[in-house]
């Protein structure tokens, strides 16, 4: 190492080993991050319409649920089968529209767009509500209610 001016610079093959070990450590925390989200339960759905999670638009298609937690909110991932397409979402704990009687995806709808209100287990007493976004907010304020209510879609346990 050198000194110059009071500050300590590293040789080249010094900074190597300081990135390799920063690409080590972002690399288990990513793991880690990921391990986490899929250890929760895991509900599966064909979702028949294009919808909103987040602010960000998905389309119709085969979709996995994975959470990080069955008792308590947290956070979620909802992923298309293919890959192409995924948003994580937060959710929190709620009453749930049919208790115990099997898995469901629930939507609320304004006019023809549909966002992800949250999801329930068969066997639970309780549903995770996804959190409402912005723009979603403004519509519901600006719809008497949302057309129709709720839309519940069948789903099934991986």
């Amino acid at each position: 190492m050198k000194q110059a001016l009071g500050f300590t610079t590293r040789s080249a093959s010094g900074q190597k080993a300081g990135l390799v070990m920063l690409s080590v450590g972002l690399g288990c925390l990513l793991l880690a991050a990921s391990a986490r989200a899929s250890s929760g339960p895991r509900i599966c759905a064909r979702i028949p319409f294009d919808f909103v999670v987040r602010g960000q638009a998905l389309p119709a298609g085969e979709y996995t649920i994975e959470s990080d937690n069955r008792e308590s909110g947290g956070s979620a991932l909802i992923r298309r089968a293919d890959g192409k397409a995924s948003a994580y979402f937060v959710v929190s704990l709620g009453a749930s529209i049919n208790p115990g009687k099997e898995s469901a995806i629930e939507f609320r709808r304004y006019g023809d767009q549909y966002y992800l209100a949250g999801y329930s287990i068969q066997g639970g007493s309780v549903a995770f509500q996804a959190t409402i976004s912005h723009r979603e907010a403004r519509l519901a304020k600006a719809a008497a209610r949302p057309d129709q209510g709720m839309i519940s879609v069948a789903a099934y346990g991986r």
